[in-house]
């Protein structure tokens, strides 16, 4: 096995209908497990089939076998929400550090539904995107928090304010030019910069449901079939 500088060895890494086999569930299976971030594909250099981590896979195999309550996975949910919180308070120090700003989002009510006309008119664009292009929407989902997601509420009266934004983020990671990184650092770059973003503002999503969603008769949590709304809804059920 090739290994890295160091003593480390080089991340063990599973192609995808490998990966589908171990898991004993079918490739389109684990295509959407992926899509919907439930584990995340690795891109060799040049490829454009998603590989997978060995110790990703396990987890994910444990979990399957699992037979698990809904009071346990709502626990695990809360765990996840703390960590996840954690972890976007560091990189936010990390980006402050390294120079990556976040977006100045004008919040009168002219700029919030401008934004968010853009966001869904942006999911139906075609064409590769330009690293200064990608850089831009990284900077804009990064800087999304509770109390923007609750203007867009309050200024569209969108249930979910969050989803036009998830919806194109991960639209945005799943259709990235991988083919074109070897010779294009930048647009690595900003790539990499996007994918941290996006995690980022699903913690603010998180929050703004625990502010939000959970005191309010939510109909739409109660049938959620995105894997962001189910834990919202085990963490945070409706009041009736």
């Amino acid at each position: 096995m090739v290994k890295n500088k160091g003593s480390r060895p080089e991340e063990q890494l599973v192609p995808l209908q490998r990966a589908a086999s171990m898991l004993k569930i079918g490739k389109s299976t684990l295509q959407r497990m992926s899509r919907r971030g439930i584990i995340q594909p690795v891109y060799k250099e040049g490829g454009r089939e998603g590989h997978f981590r060995m110790h990703d896979l396990s987890a994910l195999a444990e979990a399957l076998e699992m037979k698990i309550d809904l009071h346990t996975v709502a626990d695990m949910a809360m765990q996840a929400f703390v960590t996840s919180k954690g972890t976007a308070k560091r990189v936010d120090d990390l980006y402050y550090l390294l120079g990556l700003g976040k977006a100045d989002l004008g919040t009168t009510e002219e700029e919030v539904v401008a934004l968010y006309v853009r966001v869904q008119e942006a999911r139906n664009e075609p064409g590769t995107l330009d690293a200064k292009t990608v850089h831009e929407w990284a900077s804009i989902f990064y800087a999304i928090d509770e109390a923007y997601l609750n203007l867009v509420f309050v200024h569209t009266r969108c249930e979910r304010p969050w989803g036009c934004f998830l919806d194109l983020a991960n639209h945005m990671i799943e259709t990235m030019p991988t083919s074109s990184f070897s010779t294009n650092p930048p647009l690595k770059s900003a790539y990499a910069y996007l994918i941290m973003a996006r995690d980022v503002f699903r913690s603010a999503a998180y929050y703004y449901c625990n502010q939000h969603v959970g005191p309010r008769k939510n109909d739409e949590l109660q049938h959620a079939s995105d894997p962001l709304d189910e834990v919202i809804r085990l963490m945070f059920p409706p009041v009736r």
